[in-house]
């Protein structure tokens, strides 16, 4: 019975030429939107270093709530412009090369794509509940702290 299960062999997983159009295609999408999470990390970095600039004493920015909040957001952009790019490439690699390994790769990095994006969304769904419960609990939290000097 061992021996029946060593000699089964993988299925194998083909692709007609139309699934592979459309594979090319979700390829070139993924790559374009790789490509703007780039850019958007670009403006964000820019927008940094101008504030930086701009201040006079660099260490008062820096305990700057927004700009910590902003190099947070980068990083996450830079680890979805990563997974995105290299799903991208991975297909391009298997569908040039006929050979299945670039694919399982491709497949583990977009499904890394997915639970970065969930949990990123989790936690930010999280902190809108956190909000609301606050401001059920005391609508005048929001504003006390926006009379703060």
């Amino acid at each position: 019975m061992e021996e029946n299960l060593k000699t089964e062999k993988e299925p194998i997983f083909y692709l007609n030429k139309e699934g592979i159009k459309y594979i090319n295609a979700s390829r070139k999408w993924t790559l374009y939107i790789a490509c703007l999470f780039a850019i958007l990390v670009v403006v964000n970095l820019f927008n940094i270093v101008q504030s930086l600039i701009k201040s006079s004493d660099p260490r008062m920015t820096f305990n700057n709530s927004p700009i910590i909040i902003t190099l947070v957001f980068c990083s996450i952009n830079c680890i979805i412009m990563f997974f995105l790019s290299r799903y991208s490439f991975l297909i391009k690699k298997a569908i040039n090369t006929n050979d299945s390994q670039p694919l399982v790769k491709a497949n583990k990095n977009l499904r890394n794509y997915f639970a970065v994006v969930s949990i990123f969304l989790s936690i930010v769904l999280l902190f809108y509940l956190v909000i609301f419960i606050v401001n059920l609990i005391n609508p005048d939290f929001f504003e006390s702290l926006q009379n703060i000097k």
